[in-house]
């Protein structure tokens, strides 16, 4: 009885037909890969730029000074954010068995609007799309430039349209990045000043 085996050509058919199975499948594998890493791109950048925007919000909020400019930069002044100073540490030592409760401290007189506890705030887009919030004394040179999120291709601040209530007003901060090929911008509001002076 003679047994008859695969031929060199239906061998060569069916490597090449495997091959290509093969080569479909990991270009379909590496596709996904660059799919889901671009998605993933796509999304550090939206949330990086979600977090410098509560920032910036946060601050705006605090202030109780805003020049905003649409320069591509939001200058504010604020109180700075320093509880020893407001509010001190209260003491605390082991009182011995009997011991009588001691008076209460001395109240801690405290003005947010004393200029040395002050302090000037710039958040301003740098020529490369670096968003960077810098600091100084009220009325001094600003530095410490702080990069909160890069890759942005616009900063604008302006105060919506309509008359102040109880002299506060709508400040409006937009952020602009580029996702893959389109600019998608992030909005923001804030009632300012969050701080008065009266």
């Amino acid at each position: 009885m003679l047994k008859r085996g695969f031929t060199i050509l239906e061998t060569l058919i069916t490597i090449t037909l495997v091959s290509l199975v093969f080569g479909m499948f990991v270009l379909l594998l590496r596709d996904s890969f660059q799919l889901s890493r671009r998605m993933a791109s796509k999304d550090e950048a939206r949330r990086v730029t979600q977090v410098a925007l509560d920032r910036m919000l946060t601050e705006a909020r605090e202030a109780d000074e805003i020049l905003a400019g649409p320069n591509n930069r939001l200058n504010l002044t604020k109180v700075i954010a320093q509880d020893d100073v407001r509010c001190p540490a209260p003491l605390s030592y082991p009182l011995p068995d009997g011991y009588g409760l001691p008076a209460p401290p001395s109240p801690v007189t405290f003005s947010p609007f004393e200029p040395s506890l002050r302090r000037q705030v710039l958040y301003r887009l740098s020529a490369s799309g670096s968003l960077l919030r810098e600091t100084g004394p009220v009325g001094g040179a600003v530095s410490n430039g702080l990069e909160l999120a890069s890759g942005l291709t616009g900063l604008r601040c302006e105060w919506a349209a309509g008359p102040p209530l109880l002299n506060q007003r709508l400040l409006v901060i937009v952020l602009t990045y580029l996702d893959g090929k389109h600019l998608r911008p992030i909005k923001g509001m804030v009632v300012c000043p969050g701080i008065r002076r009266n």
